[in-house]
This record gives structure tokens, sequence and C-alpha cells, in this order.
């Protein structure tokens, strides 16, 4: 009888292991409702942020010197 509920159990995780690996290796499916879909995306985002700030700051801006980077 044990053998039986063992070789049942095996063939479950065996179905449940097929079913996950089906699921995970469809592809991405890029149709028509896919493209519709991200250009509404992007006209409810609006007009791009323009940057008005400068990409990088000096350490004399933030209120340090570079002796506190070094800390061994």
């Amino acid at each position: 009888m044990m053998a039986l509920k063992e070789q049942i159990q095996a063939k479950l995780a065996e179905k449940k292991l097929q079913k996950h690996q089906t699921t995970l290796s469809k592809p991405p499916r890029y149709d028509d409702v896919f493209f519709e879909g991200v250009k509404w995306l992007d006209s409810l985002a609006g007009d791009p942020v323009r940057e008005s700030y400068p990409r990088t700051v000096s350490l004399e801006c933030i209120g340090m010197d570079s002796g506190s980077l070094n800390r061994e």
C-alpha cells in the first residue's frame, strides 16, 4: 500500500514540476494589445521631465571635505 502511495506522490510531484516549467518557458506576448497598452501608459505619463539640477555634486556643495572620505 505504501508503494502505491509513493508512486502517486511521485507522479503528482512530476506533474507539478512540468506545469511550473511550462509556465516559465512561455515567451512574453508582444502583440497589438501590448503595444496599444504601452502607448496608452506613455500618454498618461505626460511630457518627459527636464533635468534642471547638476548631474554631479561637489563635496564642498554638501559640506564635506575630501579628508572625511578616507576612512582607514
